[in-house]
């Protein structure tokens, strides 16, 4: 799949984000390598391949956050409290 800019995230499906994501984090494993064994031009690649990732899987845990029940939901905000009282 083709590099998606991260301002289209909320475009795409779920399968799609999920493609995405795999490509991104193969992409961000071999530029570490490379990164490591010989150099790359460009090391800022690295900390934007980072965030991409980070984008990616906020997108779709917001997506599974939007598909719960009630139910679940009632249960999170409860776990949520809990931890805010810590």
């Amino acid at each position: 799949m083709a590099t998606v800019d991260p301002k289209e995230y909320k475009d795409l499906t779920v399968d799609d984000l999920t493609a995405e994501l795999d490509g991104t984090e193969q992409r961000l494993v071999q530029l570490r390598f490379d990164h490591s064994t010989r150099g790359v031009d460009n090391p800022l690649e690295i900390r934007t391949l980072r965030r991409n990732v980070a984008k990616l899987k906020t997108e779709l845990r917001a997506r599974e956050v939007a598909d719960l029940s009630d139910e679940e939901l009632a249960k999170r905000t409860n776990i949520k409290a809990r931890r805010a009282g810590k």
